[in-house]
Order: C-alpha cells, then sequence, then structure tokens
C-alpha cells in the first residue's frame, strides 16, 4: 500500500491514489478509530482539491459523523466542504456531533458557531428549534433565546408548545415589563376555551399588575359568563364601570348589570340601582324609565313608581300604551 501510494502520487494519478485509498478505508474499517480518521482524511482531501468532487468528499466523511467519530481536523474539514456546497443544515449537523453529551460550558463556542449559521442562512423550523435548546441548556435562566424559540412556535402554529414556553418564560421571570408574555398566554387560552378556569386565572394574574386593563376585563367578564360565575361577573363589570369610558359603553355595562342581578342573581334592588345610574347617564330614556316603572312595582316602592312615572309622561311617548298609564295612576 505505501509503495503503490508514492508512486501514484509522485505520477500524480489521482483516479488511480482514489481507488487505492477506498480499497484501503474499506480493509480498515475494523482498525482504530484514529486510523480510520487519517484515512478517511486523506481521502476527502483527494477528492476535493484533485478531483473537485466535493459530494464524494463529503461521503467520505459523513460516515463518521453517524459514529460521532470526528476529531477536530476531519469536522473543520467537513465544515469547509459544507460551506463550500452551501449547506447550512450539513454544517449544523456537523457541529451537533461535537456537542458533549450533557450540557457542558466548553460547548459555547461551538453552540454560538450555530447560532451564527443559523441567523445567517435565515434557518427556521425543527433545526432553529433544536440549536435553541442546545443555547438554552447552557444557560437556562437567559430569556433572549427563549423569546427567539417563541418566534419559531408561533411560525409553527403549535398552539400547545408555544403555551407551555410562554408560561415558562413568563414564570421564570413575571415582571412588568413581561406582560407582554403573560398578555398572550392569556389570549391563547381564552381562544382554546379548552380550560377556562386556566384561562381565568391568567388573566387574573396579568391585573395584579394592571388592575385598570381593559382587554383583561372584557376577556374576564366573558370567561366568568361562561363559566356562570354570576357574582364575578358583575364584579368585572363594575370594575369596568370605574374606567373612563365613553356614554354608550357604560350605559351598556349598566344594562348587562340590571339584567343579570334580576334574572340570574335574583337582586332585584342591584337590578333597580343600575338602572337608576343609567337613567341618570340616558334621562330621556323611555326603554329605561319603564324598566325603573316595573320594578318599582316589583319592589312595591310606590314612591319611585309615581317618581320615575311622572317623568315618563314628559317623553313621547305612546298614548295607546294603557297598561303602562294604569300602573302609573294606580300608584298615583
Amino acid at each position: 500500500y505505501a509503495g503503490l501510494h508514492r508512486c501514484y502520487t509522485a505520477l500524480e494519478d489521482w483516479g488511480s491514489l482514489n481507488e487505492l485509498l477506498r480499497t484501503h478505508v474499506g480493509l480498515l474499517e475494523t482498525g482504530s478509530n484514529q486510523a480510520q480518521r487519517e484515512l478517511r482524511l486523506e481521502w476527502s482531501g483527494l477528492l476535493s482539491d484533485r478531483l473537485y468532487d466535493t459530494e464524494a468528499a463529503i461521503s467520505v466523511l459523513t460516515p463518521l459523523v453517524d459514529r460521532k467519530e470526528l476529531d477536530e481536523a476531519s469536522a473543520e474539514r467537513l465544515m469547509a466542504l459544507y460551506e463550500e456546497r452551501g449547506d447550512a443544515l450539513g454544517q449544523i449537523r456537523v457541529l451537533e456531533s461535537q456537542l458533549s453529551p450533557t450540557p457542558d460550558p466548553n460547548d459555547t463556542t461551538v453552540i454560538r458557531r450555530m447560532i451564527d449559521i443559523v441567523e445567517t442562512a435565515a434557518i427556521r423550523g425543527e433545526v432553529a428549534e433544536r440549536v435553541l435548546h442546545h443555547e438554552i441548556a447552557l444557560d437556562p435562566t437567559a430569556l433572549e433565546p427563549r423569546y427567539r424559540l417563541l418566534s419559531i412556535f408561533r411560525e409553527s402554529s403549535d398552539r400547545t408548545r408555544l403555551l407551555n414556553e410562554l408560561d415558562a418564560v413568563w414564570r421564570l421571570k413575571p415582571v412588568a415589563n413581561q406582560l407582554s408574555v403573560l398578555r398572550e398566554r392569556s389570549q391563547l387560552l381564552s381562544d382554546s376555551s379548552g380550560d377556562i378556569a386556566t384561562a381565568i386565572d391568567s388573566w387574573e394574574e396579568l391585573l395584579q399588575y394592571e388592575s385598570d386593563d381593559l382587554q383583561a376585563l372584557k376577556a374576564l367578564q366573558y370567561l366568568y359568563t361562561q363559566a356562570e360565575r354570576d357574582e364575578d361577573v358583575r364584579r368585572i363589570i363594575q370594575r369596568r364601570l370605574e374606567l373612563d369610558l365613553d356614554l354608550a359603553s357604560r350605559l351598556t355595562l349598566l344594562r348587562e348589570e340590571a339584567i343579570l342581578a334580576e334574572l340570574k342573581i335574583g337582586d332585584v334592588d342591584g337590578a333597580f340601582s343600575a338602572w337608576a345610574k343609567a337613567h341618570e347617564l340616558d334621562p330621556d330614556s323611555g326603554a329605561i324609565l319603564e324598566e325603573l316603572i316595573r320594578l318599582s312595582e316589583d319592589r312595591q316602592d310606590r314612591e319611585s313608581l309615581v317618581k320615575y312615572g311622572e317623568l315618563w309622561f314628559k317623553l313621547p311617548v305612546s298614548e295607546d300604551d294603557t297598561m303602562m298609564l294604569r300602573r302609573i295612576a294606580i300608584a298615583c
């Protein structure tokens, strides 16, 4: 073998040398790892530098990747060949083979190289996720790689993994400047409608940081309604009424509170109070006055019935509404 190797090299008979190396590699399959690496490295160099066959040069070294037998020299050679071919995924595969079995600070340089390749080649999906997990394993408390991981999960529409990672990021550092993470998690839980209780807890947690957050309050009102937690619905409505809302929104909420109090909670006095507040905002509404008159009669509150009846008379109401006229007349 040595004599033929020297002859073929001297004659620059690269084709014959290629066949010689191929045969010798086959003979050394059961030999030492070091001998295999050295021979495959030489053969790969011949294929790429003399025969200009990048694909074949790569194929000679890939068995070392599969067997996790790459040393530094063969890894760098394979990295260069993949770069020449423009194969970023191949480069990532080589670098991953160089990582320690468990997270090791000595892997930092290798992981940084993988991150650079992923960013330069704009790699997304499973490979980018895998690289980020390597990075996170080095420092589980780092938020920046987790933000990038969230971006990948958003693109993949994997709601379950996105929810899990949003929760992990928030629990890692539950502070005000991370509320966007908690908000996104809360909204996803609301949209999924699979676990109303968890969605409620998530929005309530957000309110601990921003008590006037209108999005959270609206979401909670809807979720509490779905869960038939009527007293909580009422509490949220009353909390929303404390905010600086426009007239139409306040009237809508007061109507909702009045109907809820009367029909779901059985609190006629509370319903009456809500309609009275609505009347203060919209004194010309005949519909609101009629509700107040009806509830005054149910509460046997003749004084209020007469009071609101007199106001009702001043409106351009239908003279054919004999039932309302009779109610007011009797009360008077």
